[in-house]
């Protein structure tokens, strides 16, 4: 697949192809995230189930984040809206769902995933104007309002985020779910070519951005977003315990 997409991006007349499989990929992962496994109501929440929901999720979106974080990096600016049309479709509508709220929250975490791949790509490649589309993101009915999926996304970061402290590797961790998304995001770099110690600059400018533009944007997002510890270098996270989904 990574084959053909790079070989639609470079060609002029493969537009309609490089469309249809990053679509398709987008329909296949919006499909798996609907389907019974993943249920509001079907299991207990708890630190197992939770585990085993986010890294299932993860599985899922693997191959849709390589394509949007190489098509950020790589593709042209007429592509991007293939990319923001795939990020969009697999952001769920929850404004009126029942069942455990735990499990409701979750469902945001796949588009967040595909949300940082598509935003680090961007910044990776010194694309500002994706950037801030990536951002500004598809409508969505949130708190009785249409208004930017992305402006929800404030929950992930000043309420419950404590449940990432579940995963292997981040129990006690200050800033888990930063932290669980730069493992996820370090695991791809070597699609577009990013040494360890530029990863770091670009996963930290991407939140930056978004610390500086959500406030701005959609006066919902606090302008602190809890950031994993940095200190120049790589955070100190064992490699043995980060998620073998992206590998």
């Amino acid at each position: 697949m990574f084959a053909r997409l790079k070989r639609y991006m470079q060609a002029e007349d493969r537009w309609i192809d490089l469309d249809e499989l990053v679509q398709s990929e987008a329909e296949r992962v919006a499909s798996r995230l609907t389907s019974e496994r993943f249920r509001f109501d079907r299991d207990a929440f708890g630190r197992e189930t939770f585990v085993a929901r986010a890294t299932d999720y993860e599985t899922i979106v693997k191959t849709l984040a390589r394509c949007l974080l190489m098509g950020a990096y790589w593709g042209r600016s007429a592509h991007d809206k293939m990319w923001l049309s795939a990020l969009q479709r697999t952001v769920p509508e929850t404004e009126y769902a029942a069942g455990n709220m735990g499990w409701i929250d979750l469902a945001d975490y796949p588009a967040l995933q595909l949300f940082y791949a598509l935003g680090l790509g961007a910044v990776a490649a010194g694309r500002a104007g994706l950037a801030i589309q990536v951002l500004k993101g598809g409508r969505v009915r949130y708190a009785h309002t249409d208004r930017p999926w992305v402006s929800r996304l404030h929950q992930w970061f000043v309420q419950d985020t404590n449940w990432f402290r579940w995963l292997p590797g981040l129990e006690g961790r200050p800033a888990p779910v930063s932290e669980r998304l730069w493992q996820l995001g370090a695991m791809l770099r070597a699609d577009i070519k990013v040494e360890p110690g530029r990863y770091d600059e670009v996963f930290d400018d991407w939140v930056s951005i978004f610390r500086t533009m959500g406030p701005r944007l959609f006066r919902t997002i606090p302008p602190r977003v809890p950031h994993r510890v940095t200190g120049g270098t790589s955070p100190k996270l064992p490699p043995v315990v980060q998620t073998e989904a992206w590998v």
